[in-house]
């Protein structure tokens, strides 16, 4: 026997080892146990007797054997390998979904031990802040008191912030949710809408914390759902104005709002627009997993689920100061798509 296949049964040995220790040490899972236990024989086997993959080798190398044999049996080892990597990646995906979860759970807990709404607050406004001690202040002070017979909660989910964003939004007077680590919006939107739940909420208002929306304009998202309308308002720039910022971005909300229209087979004009008001009882309906591109996966999902939806009139101005949060366009447009057909397939 060959030096190289002495040396195969010796790592098929070490593999099978190396295996047991880390099942018997909790690190690895019994199926994960079962794949590693394959993998072991089937090095140990090839390293005896390498005839043993001619039956796989064969189609591959058209009968030819000695060096082809070894190709092919590295073209069957990739293949293992990319299975083992989508295994990991589901893994990983699983995990993170997991870890948002409980971030989110923290959040909401310590909120209700921090400071409880009473049910007399039928609107809770929850703005996502990460970093913005120097807009939130402002934005808060603008929030109106009651809309008709509704009154109005402004609830700050800090997402991960490492300035004075909660000092200050304690000191406005706003309710404050804390997640401990950034997370992303549509993350920090998640911890909002489940404690517009667990207060009885009627209404659940969406706005940036960067002062690119207007509160004064909350009243034209929340009348139709008084009036019993619609179940869900998106506020649009395109119906109302804006504050033009970069001419890459501009074209990219216009072709996605194209692509979101035709899979929807409604007219949207303005997809990414995170300005909303939603009925807290349609919330159950939805099935939101995104942690950034949230305003996109929410049309597309309440829509789908036959959500009463409608698009408002709102103004999109320029951040009052601070740098965008947001990646850079090529990313951002990958990204944004990424979320958009997800969704739909889902």
């Amino acid at each position: 026997m060959s030096t190289i296949r002495y040396i195969g049964v010796i790592i098929s040995f070490a593999f099978f080892l190396f295996s047991i220790f880390r099942y018997k040490s909790g690190k690895l899972r019994r199926i994960d146990l079962f794949i590693f236990f394959g993998i072991s024989l089937a090095i140990f086997l090839i390293s005896l007797q390498p005839n043993i993959v001619n039956f796989i080798t064969a189609p591959l190398t058209g009968g030819y054997e000695q060096a082809n044999r070894l190709i092919a049996i590295i073209i069957v080892s990739n293949f293992i390998i990319y299975g083992l990597i989508l295994k990991q990646f589901l893994r990983i995906n699983s995990v993170d979904r997991n870890l948002g979860r409980l971030v989110e759970a923290l959040a909401v807990s310590q909120y209700k031990e921090d400071k409880k709404i009473h049910n007399l607050k039928k609107i809770i406004v929850v703005i996502p802040a990460y970093n913005e001690e120097e807009n939130i202040g402002n934005v808060l002070k603008r929030i109106p008191e009651k809309i008709r017979n509704y009154k109005i909660e402004p609830l700050v989910v800090v997402d991960g912030a490492t300035d004075n964003t909660e000092k200050v939004a304690r000191e406005m007077g706003a309710s404050v949710i804390v997640n401990k680590i950034n997370r992303g919006g549509g993350a920090a939107l998640r911890a909002g809408y489940q404690t517009a739940l667990n207060q009885e909420a009627e209404i659940v208002v969406t706005l940036d914390a960067d002062g690119q929306h207007r509160p004064e304009e909350i009243e034209r998202l929340v009348i139709p759902l008084i009036n019993n309308e619609v179940d869900f308002t998106s506020g649009s720039r395109i119906l109302g104005k804006q504050e033009k910022n970069s001419r890459i971005r501009q074209s990219g909300i216009v072709f996605f709002n194209i692509l979101i229209s035709i899979l929807l087979f409604r007219r949207i004009t303005d997809c990414s627009n995170s300005f909303r008001a939603l009925k807290v009882n349609e919330l159950a309906k939805l099935d939101l997993k995104e942690d950034q591109f949230h305003s996109t996966e929410l049309i597309i999902d309440a829509v789908k689920k036959d959500i009463r939806f409608k698009e408002v009139p709102v103004s999109v101005l320029r951040r009052y100061s601070g740098k965008s949060k947001k990646p850079g366009s090529l990313i951002y447009g990958w990204s944004f798509f990424k979320t958009i057909m997800k969704t739909w397939f889902r």
